[in-house]
């Protein structure tokens, strides 16, 4: 005992060096033998070693490792009341805990835990990417790990087969056979992410009439949620067949992705009419959209089949060049067996991206107008840049006022004399994901006032080799707020069909007139034919060409869930049980049935190999012709060409992709078809006109 208190006596002389300093503040506990006091010790000091930042290392430098969202979500930390809401959106008051996505050099989910957060899910790999609930007061604490990368708030997302299967040539499809059975999707699973499912719908029974729905997350819902999750509430295949889930498609819209790519009606058909179906209802945000992919892939290597997924939504809050968490994610989830399919978006005719140079001790102007009906007390604007180069951002208000400027690496808030905060934060410089500078601008109107009026940023480049910058406004409606100068509807394309391993679709009309259930014809203002005009186009920031290919996008038909509400007549069908939609979710969900229908010939396919058979076999015409391929990437999406291109490959027919090596593919028993059915298609409301009634539809 006497020892021990000469080297607690000598520890503490030390005091006065700071690692020694350190040390003191622990309470070690004497009682320990010397073995297990030394195993403390290293402990300790490894403690310390994460939670210390390296010498050199300021606050500032930390807090680049956050978003722009959370440093201003921690700079609020005690200057507002909060209560938790989920995802992180300017109206919100600030939340006790962050929904957040990871990027790090390993799993570091212990650290989480240790905060008082939650992992939902791991993805592994080099980076790791991890969602959770975190506390705020421990988001600069985990900043602080050596092993952070960065550390993002979750960021909200939005959504974006009569003639037109038939167009796509899937009825041709179903008259082909792989292993004596009709290629109509069977044994491979379509994952839905979207706004749920009406289960009451008949088109989504199999031939023994049973739900063909494996399982459904509802991640809006509460109850018991998936093993491993701690949100939603899940419903097994037994509950479905049972009849006791409740689960609800109030918007329709998954209803409709649903039925389109495996809908099996008799008068509207579905492209993979035979796949089942394993849904999530999603709160559309990044790090809830993550969890939704990795359930489903999980469902899928549980049950040792296929899968395709189906992401008709995206957004506009990053760097649009693949390096988004949600789209590493994607990246890691995808792979022999697991292919993503993802919308190109609807914002072809908007104004909300600029893009241009700043040139060397030069200025460039940016002038943003706010039109009477943008409706939102809130307005966001992301700036990317080279790495290189250093820009200076400046703010002119409609008031004005100009405010800045605001050097790189800077934090500022201003306000003007109505009211709006002006929040501008430069700290990004650069970026820990990709290494290019973020600069992201916030304006909040007074009150709850909606944003109007004319402002302008100017770029002044301090220092620069490039100059190349992009701009993107972040929130709909795009046709009530846009940029004057330096427009550029390339790229536009939303993420995350930005992220390398996904096939990413745009749109085309198969049908501009219609007779629709309250007897009347209405036509939409489009070419029959021709490109989908909103959709929107190519390549990525990084130049990679997108989308990959188009299909049918354009007032299609299929499944309306009962529990939503119609707005117009002209949206429902004569029968009522189903509706026309239009845009780049459209046309995924036909993409995404064709796929399905090629993962049943070869379930080992990888996502190169389908992007590049997608693109093969591409149809064109004079429209294709007459366009660029970052309209039409590489034409028209053509499922016989796609599945004949597959047959041809002549591969090994065992599934057995990696995720899957230890378990065996369980095909579906062969169903009894329907003859000949009429074949359908597939809501985004168009941005332009409501169609025009006409004498006659057709």
């Amino acid at each position: 005992m006497a020892n021990r208190e000469v080297r607690m006596g000598d520890r503490g002389r030390k005091t006065e060096n700071g690692f020694y300093f350190l040390l003191s503040t622990f309470p070690f506990p004497l009682s320990l033998s010397f073995q297990r006091w030394t195993r403390f010790l290293a402990l300790s000091v490894l403690l310390i070693a994460v939670l210390v930042p390296p010498a050199g290392a300021d606050g500032e430098a930390l807090s680049r490792r956050l978003d722009p969202t959370l440093r201003r979500l921690v700079r609020k930390m005690r200057s507002e009341p909060r209560s938790f809401t989920g995802v992180i959106r300017p109206e919100e008051r600030l939340p006790d805990q962050v929904k957040v996505t990871i990027r790090a050099q390993r799993d570091v989910s212990a650290e989480v835990v240790a905060l008082g957060g939650r992992v939902n899910t791991v993805i592994g790999g080099r980076p790791a990417i991890l969602t959770a609930h975190l506390p705020i007061e421990g988001v600069e604490v985990l900043a602080r790990n050596r092993s952070i990368i960065s550390v993002s708030a979750s960021a909200p997302l939005s959504t974006s087969l009569d003639e037109s299967v038939i167009d796509i040539k899937a009825h041709e499809v179903w008259k082909l056979e792989d292993e004596t059975l009709p290629v109509t999707g069977q044994g491979v699973l379509v994952g839905i992410v979207d706004t749920g499912i009406d289960l009451s719908h008949p088109d989504f029974e199999g031939a023994d009439g049973n739900p063909r729905v494996v399982s459904i997350w509802d991640q809006t819902d509460s109850g018991a949620p998936p093993a491993g999750l701690d949100y939603g509430v899940e419903w097994s295949r037994r509950q479905i067949e049972s009849g006791i889930a409740t689960e609800a498609d109030t918007d329709g819209h998954g209803t409709h992705m649903a039925g389109i790519a495996a809908g099996a009606g008799t008068r509207y058909r579905g492209v993979a009419p035979d796949a089942e179906l394993v849904v999530v209802k999603a709160l559309l945000d990044t790090a809830s959209i993550i969890d939704a992919w990795n359930y489903i892939v999980d469902k899928a290597e549980d049950m040792g089949r296929p899968v395709v997924i189906n992401n008709s939504f995206g957004g506009h809050s990053g760097a649009h060049d693949g390096t988004a968490d949600y789209e590493r994610a994607l990246d890691a989830l995808s792979g022999p067996g697991v292919i993503f399919v993802t919308a190109a978006g609807n914002e072809g005719q908007s104004a909300m991206h600029a893009a241009g140079r700043v040139p060397v001790e030069g200025t460039v102007t940016l002038p943003i107008s706010f039109f009477e009906g943008y409706g939102r007390a809130y307005a966001e604007v992301n700036v990317w840049y080279e790495g290189a180069d250093s820009f200076s951002v400046s703010l002119a208000a409609p008031t004005g006022q100009t405010f800045g400027p605001v050097t790189r690496g800077a934090f500022r808030m201003f306000g003007d004399s109505a009211g709006t905060e002006i929040t501008v934060d430069a700290v990004s410089a650069p970026w820990p994901a990709n290494g290019d500078n973020w600069i992201r601008i916030w304006l909040d109107a007074a009150g709850g006032e909606t944003i109007g009026g004319d402002w302008s940023i100017t770029l002044d480049g301090d220092r620069v080799r490039d100059g190349r910058f992009d701009a993107w406004l972040s929130y709909d409606p795009y046709d009530r707020v846009f940029f004057g100068y330096y427009i550029d509807q390339s790229p536009p394309i939303r993420e995350p069909a930005t992220a390398l391993q996904a096939v990413s679709v745009g749109g085309y009309v198969t049908k501009d007139c219609w007779t629709a259930g309250d007897g009347f014809g209405y036509c939409d203002p489009y070419a029959d034919g021709g490109l989908y005009p909103h959709t929107s186009r190519g390549p990525t920031r990084d130049g990679r060409p997108r989308p990959d290919v188009t299909a049918p996008g354009a007032r299609v038909f299929a499944p309306r869930s009962a529990d939503a509400l119609v707005e117009h007549p002209w949206q429902v069908a004569p029968d009522d049980r189903y509706a026309g939609r239009v845009g780049t979710s459209v046309s995924t969900a036909h993409a995404t049935g064709v796929v399905a229908l090629m993962l049943q010939v070869d379930p080992t396919l990888d996502p190169t190999t389908v992007r590049s058979a997608l693109r093969r076999s591409a149809r064109q015409d004079r429209f294709t012709e007459a366009g660029s391929d970052r309209q039409w990437g590489a034409g028209k999406l053509n499922a016989l060409a796609a599945v004949r291109t597959v047959q041809q490959r002549g591969m090994n027919r065992q599934y057995v992709p990696l995720l899957m090596r230890n378990r065996h593919w369980q095909p579906a028993p062969t169903p009894t078809l329907t003859p000949n059915p009429t074949p359908t298609a597939t809501h985004i409301p168009p941005p332009g006109p409501d169609p025009s009634p006409v004498a006659g539809g057709r």
